[in-house]
């Protein structure tokens, strides 16, 4: 069985590890804030969040999601119904089917800022983020997708290994880095379907996904992104690299206000005298607060 369902109104857990459940680590009918909690290593799915009324909603701040695993769609987050992510950390899930790191499906509304989606691993398609339908298409500000493998048995059914968008409604990106991701059939390693660019976003391979590239937005490039592991703050990150094209190419007026760490933003990363907001997750030479609480993180092998 599962770790913990609200079928409430309201829940809030915090500071919480859950793990090592048989069945989904959390299960969500009602309205429920997830906050500087760790779950990881369920083995169907590391959230389930579903839709039963139109007021269901799932928050989650500062968190992470890592190293749970589903014999179907949605490896670390199935969602259904309204989701909030910010601030955390989707990483080192696998699903046999598709969405290995997040899977937005039916009637969801999805907003996803300042979080790394790295290291996930789906059989079939998006090895990051796997969208099938909503009421809106998804939007990622200040997001970066890594390091996420689609096709991972490599029989030819998969495609997107950072992003898939399975419908005409497209998955809409604002300052944000999609990157080194892989398609095990080498037909669309890091996007596959439509994307809508709202802007000053770094996609290192456009092949195999439709988008239009609009001011600000670097494609065909390197983001130059450090491994993924503790740079501060609650979650881990991949830090931008000394001379990376992501550093101040972002846009101030939509850029969020702090990092995923919790550095402010903007920062003049490049030395020029102007301080601007980088692309992705992660603000390159930011100061964080000295005030968290680091809890070891342990992540699924190869």
């Amino acid at each position: 069985m599962g770790g913990i369902y609200n079928a409430s109104l309201q829940a809030t857990i915090a500071n919480s590890l859950i793990s090592s459940n048989t069945g989904p680590g959390v299960s969500n009918t009602g309205v429920l804030t997830l906050t500087n909690s760790t779950v990881m290593s369920n083995t169907s799915s590391g959230i389930d969040n579903y839709y039963t009324v139109t007021a269901n909603r799932l928050t989650v701040n500062n968190s992470s999601i890592i190293s749970n695993a589903v014999p179907g769609n949605g490896g670390g987050l199935a969602n259904h119904a309204v989701l909030v992510l910010t601030n955390s950390l989707i990483s080192g899930n696998t699903a046999s089917g598709d969405g290995g790191g997040l899977y937005i499906f039916s009637l969801s509304r999805t907003t996803n800022t300042n979080t790394t989606i790295s290291g996930n691993t789906a059989g079939g398609n998006g090895g990051g983020l796997y969208f099938y339908a909503g009421y809106a298409s998804p939007s990622l500000f200040n997001v970066t997708v890594a390091n996420n493998i689609a096709d991972s048995d490599n029989n030819g059914s998969g495609n997107g290994g950072g992003l898939y968008a399975a419908t005409s409604m497209p998955i809409t990106l604002t300052n944000t880095i999609v990157a080194q991701n892989s398609d095990m059939g080498a037909q669309a390693q890091d996007c596959s379907g439509e994307l809508a660019s709202l802007g000053y976003n770094l996609i290192q391979s456009t092949t195999g996904c439709t988008i239009t590239p609009t001011t600000g937005d670097i494609t065909n490039t390197n983001p130059l992104l450090g491994p993924l592991q503790h740079n501060g703050g609650p979650t881990w990150t991949h830090a931008l690299l000394p001379g990376s094209p992501a550093i101040d190419a972002g846009d101030n007026a939509t850029c969020t206000a702090t990092d995923q760490r919790g550095a402010v933003r903007p920062f003049d990363g490049d030395g020029n005298g102007n301080a601007v907001c980088d692309i992705g997750a992660y603000e390159f030479g930011a100061l964080i607060p000295s005030a968290w609480l680091y809890l070891p993180l342990v992540m699924r092998g190869p």
